[in-house]
């Protein structure tokens, strides 16, 4: 289950609003909700406050993490990271891999993740801001919703100024 549709179902935002989201997700290569956060909805932290209490998960609001080694950022390709918006964090002595996600109801995300760190994770639920920040400043590659943000900061506009009827 996606994010956007537990909180339809918790009642945080109507079917109607996230059909919008979803069409403007689709039209921009971003989340639906990344597509939330960018149209002046609601905060990133509020909206990563719902979805981790959908999921039945940690919020984790710390950044930066704590240093990352090496071994540990190389348990996700770069891609990985970047398409489900997801860092990795830290690795326990059993091997369990934690990770900041933007969406940790994805469970396409959470099949794929384990897959690829080989071991069970152990998710966190991070805002989009930190998620895509993230995968920026490890693997260096900017998410579309990162350069959205960016710009709207440059043009001196609220970054949550994207109408979602854009």
């Amino acid at each position: 289950m996606e994010a956007t549709q537990a909180m339809v179902e918790n009642g945080a935002i109507s079917a109607d609003l996230r059909r919008e989201l979803v069409s403007v997700a689709d039209q921009y290569s971003i989340s639906p909700v990344e597509a939330l956060v960018l149209a002046r909805r609601v905060d990133p932290a509020v909206v990563a406050r719902a979805i981790a209490t959908c999921a039945h998960v940690p919020l984790w609001l710390k950044w930066p993490p704590m240093a990352i080694s090496r071994a540990t950022r190389h348990r996700l390709p770069a891609e990985l990271a970047y398409e489900h918006r997801v860092v990795p964090l830290e690795q326990d002595a059993d091997g369990d891999l934690t990770v900041a996600m933007a969406d940790p109801l994805d469970d396409e995300a959470c099949r794929e993740v384990e897959f690829f760190a080989g071991s069970r994770i152990i998710r966190l639920t991070v805002p989009v801001t930190l998620a895509s920040g993230g995968v920026f400043a490890f693997y260096g590659l900017e998410t579309p919703f990162l350069s959205m943000w960016r710009k709207l900061a440059e043009i001196g506009d609220h970054p949550y100024a994207l109408a979602a009827s854009t």
